[in-house]
């Protein structure tokens, strides 16, 4: 897992965005929940791996459970910040369900909460998203999970 002085610069600067009771989608091995729960955040990981969700309970993440992004409902509860970072976003798969499903997260939010997001423009690259992804990923020497 990398350490917050590893980290890409725009995901730490984009984090200090996040405030409150924290909604981590696509949590992983929960390197960012981890990073908010060590600041006293209510931060809740959902992962739709249930391998990714044990290995965020074994690293010390207190609020992880295995849920798939369209099937986040107000049983959640009510988020002041939702995180969508490593690519996350592309968990929409195309326009028409980003629509029906950030409405849906949008139920689960307060009134001035954020949604800080990450993703990749596929127009500015050659190949492959994940082959530019891992070239990346190897440059920085993270492993991005």
């Amino acid at each position: 897992m990398a350490k917050y002085e590893n980290w890409r610069v725009h995901e730490k600067k984009a984090l200090r965005y996040a405030a409150g009771r924290t909604l981590d989608v696509g949590c992983g091995g929960g390197r960012i929940s981890l990073y908010f729960q060590k600041r006293g955040f209510d931060v809740f990981g959902i992962d739709i791996s249930p391998l990714a969700v044990k290995v965020c309970k074994l690293r010390g993440v207190k609020n992880a459970r295995v849920v798939s992004i369209t099937e986040v409902n107000s049983k959640l509860g009510v988020f002041d910040t939702i995180l969508m970072i490593g690519y996350n976003f592309g968990l929409f798969g195309n326009p028409a369900r980003a629509k029906r499903l950030l409405r849906k997260l949008r139920q689960l939010t307060s009134r001035s909460a954020l949604i800080i997001a990450e993703s990749v423009d596929p127009y500015q690259y050659q190949g492959t998203i994940s082959s530019r992804l891992s070239q990346t990923q190897s440059k920085q020497g993270q492993d991005g999970w």
